[in-house]
């Protein structure tokens, strides 16, 4: 039953290694070469994952990577021909280094998460030569500037699901930017709740026609109701849901404008999400 070997994370004692990796290589071979989904987190040293990994590195279609250290990031994501969803989490490295280990991935990959990495990032070191930007159709990132999330609408030309989190007033004025193929739209709230104007410059520069979901996470009062609004109406979009958690609550005037606006629209609200 291959099926049932096929998702394995790895995080062993240093002193463990070698019993342990005879077990996980076991494990993997079970899978008979159907796609793996890996999780790694505390191992030895990335040349005797390598080694682990190495008979099974065309199966791999997904990684988590958990606190793993800069200086081995660019080492594990080197040669995955089949990677199509990566997950980073926990880890402070330095942007450009780590933005460069990012580019170098194959255009395999369709789904980038970036979650629990501080400082956030300055997309600024983006490779634009690199075309793993260009194919992929979901991400998550935390991000200083808005300037940053417009240059990633801009490589990343297939998206279609995009969460986002900006910590910094732009740089510069934004250029008016539409996206064709953003179908679902999140703003997570989750470092501060008083970074308003830096948001309402982005929506004041994005129209999204084809936005099916938005999503305004961990604080609803992060994006004003009238900017919404205008943001709407000027993308004109089939928008299906829009959903708020947080401390504020909508007002009953607020809510007959989205739906005066697109009376099919499902709205949400939910503390808890």
């Amino acid at each position: 039953m291959p099926g049932l070997w096929c998702r394995l994370s790895v995080e062993v004692d240093y002193g463990n290694w070698q019993s342990a990796a005879f077990f996980y290589d076991s494990w993997l071979e079970r899978s008979q070469g159907r796609p793996l989904s890996l999780a790694l987190g505390h191992y030895p040293s990335t040349n005797q994952l390598r080694s682990l990994l190495q008979p099974y590195i065309n199966q791999i279609r997904s990684l988590l990577l958990l606190s793993i250290r800069e200086s081995q990031l660019e080492s594990l994501l080197e040669d995955l021909p089949a990677l199509q969803e990566l997950v980073i989490a926990g880890m402070s490295p330095y942007r450009a280094a780590f933005v460069r280990s990012i580019s170098k991935l194959l255009s395999t990959m369709r789904s980038l998460k970036i979650l629990d990495v501080s400082p956030p990032f300055d997309l600024e070191h983006i490779n634009s030569c690199s075309p793993v930007w260009a194919h992929l159709t979901n991400v998550e990132i935390t991000v200083y500037f808005a300037n940053g999330v417009l240059l990633l609408l801009q490589l990343c030309l297939n998206l279609s699901s995009i969460t986002i989190d900006v910590t910094r007033e732009p740089k510069k004025p934004l250029e008016p930017l539409t996206h064709t193929g953003i179908q679902t739209f999140c703003i997570a709230d989750t470092y501060s709740t008083t970074h308003q104007d830096f948001l309402s410059d982005l929506f004041n520069a994005l129209s999204l026609p084809n936005l099916r979901v938005l999503k305004a996470l961990s604080g609803a009062n992060a994006v004003p109701h009238q900017l919404l609004v205008a943001f709407l109406a000027r993308s004109k979009c089939p928008l299906e849901s829009l959903i708020f958690s947080g401390r504020v609550r909508m007002t009953d005037v607020e809510r007959a404008e989205y739906v005066a606006l697109i009376p099919s629209i499902d709205i949400v609200e939910d503390p808890s999400c």
